[in-house]
């Protein structure tokens, strides 16, 4: 059990890692920093889709963190828990603020002897801020617990993931 904590604790760190202290957040990209609502679609790998929502927040600090309604996915892996990891602004062009981010998870076996998987979810798009719209395309690998989730091996075809949403505004 220690080594699992003691993992999930580096992946954790990793993840957080990805956004580099060294670039401070430029204040044209700043406007995408917030808290989102989204409706997500990716296949189910029966011809279907499947649909859930999820809170997405971006910091100023580049972490990202995602929390989904459907933490079972249907896709025949394990129900899994809140995603996080870093954002970073790619650019801003008139209205649109480039976003790239990637996102951890842990799944949680359901049976004695079933290996843990971390869920490896990749997302570019962009933030309209005209519209106050966060809408990116991404995809969701699964590797073993105990692997390098940013490993050479992580080139196998991600499952496609669409999600837009509106920022959470607070109340005035």
């Amino acid at each position: 059990m220690r080594s699992k904590t003691v993992l999930a604790l580096s992946l954790l760190l990793a993840g957080a890692g990805l956004a580099s202290a060294e670039e401070p957040m430029s204040a044209d990209c700043l406007p995408a920093v917030g808290s989102y609502i989204t409706k997500n679609s990716l296949p189910d790998g029966q011809g279907g889709t499947i649909h859930s929502r999820s809170l997405i927040s971006l910091t100023n600090g580049g972490h990202a963190l995602r929390s989904d309604s459907d933490q079972y996915s249907g896709l025949g892996k394990q129900a899994f828990g809140d995603s996080h990891g870093a954002w970073r602004c790619a650019g801003v062009k008139g209205e649109e603020i480039a976003i790239r981010a990637t996102m951890l998870n842990f799944s949680y076996p359901q049976k004695a002897g079933e290996d843990a998987l971390i869920g490896v979810i990749t997302y570019q798009g962009s933030y309209n801020t005209k519209d106050d719209r966060l809408r990116l395309s991404g995809g969701l690998r699964f590797v073993g617990e105990n692997d390098d989730p940013f490993g050479p091996h992580i080139q196998i075809a991600p499952i496609p993931i669409e999600v837009e949403g509106v920022k959470i505004e607070a109340p005035r």
